[in-house]
């Protein structure tokens, strides 16, 4: 209101249209993704309904409806309206809810399959603590969709998880990575730490999200690739001369792409972590003493947790709080959008704008020899 966001948590979405002239409403909960699912799903039972198509009393589908059909309706409509990457995390959340629930309708699902049932099941197969919290708010979220609200019980019974503090990478650590970098790799990251972009929005950037002259990035929906700016809004990152100046001399060499940072299949590579935790092996920057969950130590495998591709934008974000940042004047364009509130889709409540550790000066980093 009055130009400033305002959130109001109480508040709950509902779902409209005519029926025999008359508005219905349908009271469809206060998550964004449930109300999202009904809406889709009210759609489609219209569309149906205009081409003669029996469609079963909305009543009679929730009261005994299955489990297993409830769940692939659910995952279609999430396919049709989600990104690929969430809906993926809502295939592997319902899966598991599947094998832990011995339900077969809706309707008989109670608080107690989730809550201990479920959380109990998560933790055997050895996921994080915020890995299971994550896949309990999607199941809450899949059941308040079809109107089983409360099923979750209150917040504070859900399951507890510790919040990372989110680090920037310092300036030594990034020099030695960028020197052990191949062409490919160096302007792989070079692009998300000048971006402050996602993996998804570079793994699905192309050359003509890229305006050279106004010297700004968009972000861009890819339907083709099930890619979405997150909150679905486009968005305009501006780029430093610099690293506009050696994108334009990686293109040369790539003039028939399509993708910037696309794989040997000319689509999205997919595998950026793994790019990065092979380089920092390499370039023997891994802590040493991390395990992961297979038993494999960081001193000799790529599975260091120090190297992650979020604490770009966190270096991103910190490096251009104020001017002076590692672009130089440059970071005073994107401090001002900082101030502006639009941070680029960086939260303030993840520690993106704080300044502590980030990796402040000038950088200039030894390029790699480009292929011939």
């Amino acid at each position: 209101m009055s130009g400033k966001e305002e959130k109001h948590p109480e508040g709950r979405y509902k779902v409209s249209w005519y029926e025999g002239g008359r508005k219905r409403f349908q009271d469809v909960g206060q998550e964004p993704d449930a109300a999202l699912a009904a809406l889709t799903r009210r759609e489609k039972t219209l569309d149906a309904l205009a081409v003669g198509v029996e469609v079963k009393g909305e009543a009679e589908n929730k009261a005994r409806q299955t489990l297993t059909s409830a769940v692939a309706q659910y995952l279609s409509d999430t396919k049709d309206t989600k990104s690929k990457k969430t809906a993926h995390a809502y295939q592997l959340a319902l899966t598991r809810f599947q094998e832990s629930c011995r339900k077969t309708f809706l309707d008989q699902i109670e608080h107690r399959d989730l809550n201990p049932t479920y959380i109990a099941y998560l933790k055997r197969q050895g996921l994080s603590d915020r890995t299971v919290y994550n896949r309990y708010l999607n199941v809450v979220v899949f059941l308040n969709s079809y109107g089983l609200t409360g099923l979750g019980g209150a917040k504070k019974t859900w399951p507890k998880y510790t919040e990372k503090v989110v680090a920037a990478y310092e300036k030594g650590e990034l020099k030695s990575l960028f020197e052990a970098s191949d062409e490919h790799d160096w302007m792989l990251f070079k692009f998300f730490l000048g971006s402050g972009c996602r993996d998804q929005e570079v793994a699905t950037a192309t050359w003509q999200d890229l305006n050279l002259s106004a010297k700004v990035f968009t972000v861009t929906t890819k339907p083709e690739w099930g890619s979405s700016p997150k909150d679905y809004e486009e968005r305009q990152v501006p780029l430093p001369d610099k690293l506009l100046e050696q994108l334009k001399e990686y293109r040369k060499k790539h003039s028939t792409d399509r993708l910037i940072f696309q794989n040997s299949s000319g689509r999205p590579e997919q595998h950026f972590l793994r790019r990065l935790k092979n380089l920092a092996l390499k370039a023997g920057l891994n802590c040493g003493h991390r395990v992961n969950k297979n038993g494999l130590r960081c001193d000799k495998h790529a599975v260091c947790e120090n190297w992650e591709l979020h604490k770009f934008r966190k270096t991103f974000a910190t490096s251009h709080h104020e001017k002076g940042g590692i672009f130089g004047p440059h970071s005073a364009k994107v401090a001002q959008t900082f101030r502006a509130g639009n941070h680029y889709g960086l939260p303030r409540e993840l520690g993106y704008g704080d300044r502590a550790g980030a990796a402040t000066g000038q950088f200039e980093f030894c390029r790699p020899q480009l292929a011939s």
